[in-house]
């Protein structure tokens, strides 16, 4: 079995309609989380009107029980992929639009929503990718939601910026956001850039130097996380003459400093990416990604963790208790999210397909936790997004493999006990063609998290469907 970068299968928000319509409202029935009282409620398909080609959704954002958004694509009727962004206000999941401003900016028709980030109900931002029809070149655009509205895009030409996570956008306060990328270079590579909205406006981009990208002829923003307005942190990755490194930036004030380098455990070779990453305070941020490695001329991928502690990077790790099989293969932690400084908890998957949680206590990572998978008769799990309300009460989400073919799944954790991993309910039903996950999942208080998803009605067509607890 063949494990895939990011990307692999991205959950879907859109249905038969050209764009969304609302959902009804939960069904009173499910499956209760590890012994918290909490219930998981009957999945149901976010309906639509004319049917797109296809659809996906990558980022949901909530601020509270019953105020989220999200954001990904829909395929028009011309095969053009065009970003989309989508609200939930009271309860009630509003009709998606497409973004407004994008068909002057995505004349390319390749263009996504990546990130969505929620202040306040109906105060949110989104960023994401477009291309011109203009010799093919490609951009950034970032776009807010002031008072429930959404738009109209900004766009920044320039290399696509290749986001590989969903915290690439952050809103700590309405009207002020950060996020992140790459710009192409004269002369070739990429630079790492940062972009700020204070006060609802959007500056311009900030090229980002220091002794992290010294030298580095490639370089990006992988990961965004604020704390409050105008104290935020960017990672990524950067490409230096012999070696690759990982760096983080801290902006204090509403002033960015200069990058500097991850240090990496020697454990951890040099070739690292960073895929997500959490701040609760300034100083004090989790961040989890991957590094490779290779195995008689064969490429492996090893998950890491690394957390900020009082303004100070420690040393990328390998996960507690996941040791490098001798025959390789490729694991990787997805997630992480942090309950409070020093207190944070990622989720992943192993080599042999092994949905995991580590968590952060006091500043120091204790052994990985296996998801139990006894209860969907399989052990075959892959955790794809993790969602914290306080220290030891989480939530997670990701999809299972069985003999008849891919299933999602939601986990809790009630006081630092993981329970078992369980189906979703009702989407067995929808699910006809047996091809579901969950791409992913937030919490805003306890007991009350939202996940989306997708499942498939059949070999070629994928329909959402939204969950959520109480």
């Amino acid at each position: 079995m063949l494990w895939m970068r990011r990307g692999y299968s991205q959950a879907i928000i859109v249905v038969a309609g050209a764009v969304l319509a609302t959902s009804a409202g939960a069904v009173q029935a499910g499956v209760s989380g590890a012994s918290s009282g909490a219930i998981w409620h009957r999945a149901i398909e976010v309906p639509g009107t004319a049917a797109p080609l296809a659809a996906d959704v990558t980022s949901v954002s909530c601020v509270s029980p019953r105020n989220c958004a999200a954001g990904g694509y829909y395929v028009d009727r011309r095969g053009h992929q065009q970003p989309l962004v989508v609200t939930k206000r009271a309860g009630k999941w509003q009709r998606a639009t497409g973004v407004p401003g994008m068909g002057v900016l995505n004349t390319g028709g390749m263009g996504f929503v990546t990130s969505v980030s929620c202040a306040s109900p109906g105060n949110c931002a989104a960023n994401g990718s477009y291309t011109s029809r203009t010799r093919n070149k490609s951009g950034m655009f970032v776009v807010s939601e002031v008072d429930g509205k959404w738009g109209p895009a900004l766009g920044m030409p320039g290399e696509n910026p290749d986001f590989l996570s969903n915290d690439s956008i952050s809103c700590p306060s309405p009207g002020n956001c950060a996020a992140g990328g790459s710009f192409s270079k004269v002369g070739g590579g990429r630079q790492a850039f940062v972009l700020d909205e204070t006060n609802g406006h959007w500056g311009k981009p900030l090229r980002l130097s220091g002794a992290g990208l010294r030298g580095a002829f490639y370089a990006q923003v992988n990961t965004m996380s604020c704390s409050s307005a105008g104290n935020c942190t960017a990672s990524g990755d950067a490409s230096l003459t012999s070696t690759d490194e990982l760096f983080a930036v801290s902006e204090v004030a509403g002033r960015w400093q200069q990058a500097a380098a991850i240090p990496l455990a020697s454990s951890v070779t040099d070739v690292a990416n960073i895929d997500s990453m959490a701040c609760v305070s300034p100083g004090n941020c989790a961040a989890a990604g991957s590094y490779e490695y290779s195995i008689r001329h064969i490429t492996n991928e090893q998950p890491l963790v690394v957390s900020e502690s009082g303004g100070r990077w420690n040393q990328a790790q390998n996960v507690p208790g996941l040791t490098r099989p001798r025959k390789g293969g490729v694991a990787q932690a997805e997630s992480v999210a942090c309950a409070a400084p020093d207190t944070c908890t990622v989720g992943g998957f192993t080599p042999n397909g092994r949905a995991f949680v580590v968590s952060e206590t006091g500043g120091t990572w204790g052994q990985k936790v296996i998801i139990s998978g006894a209860a969907l008769g399989t052990k075959i799990l892959l955790v794809t997004s993790v969602s914290c309300t306080s220290p030891g009460n989480c939530a997670a989400g990701g999809y299972d493999y069985i003999s008849s073919g891919q299933g999602a799944f939601v986990v809790n954790e009630t006081g630092g006990t993981w329970g078992q991993a369980q189906h979703i309910p009702g989407l067995a039903a929808l699910d006809t063609g047996r091809h579901a996950q969950v791409n992913s999942i937030s919490c805003p208080s306890a007991d009350h998290c939202t996940a989306v998803g997708k499942y498939a009605q059949n070999s070629k067509h994928y329909r959402p469907f939204v969950v959520s607890e109480s």
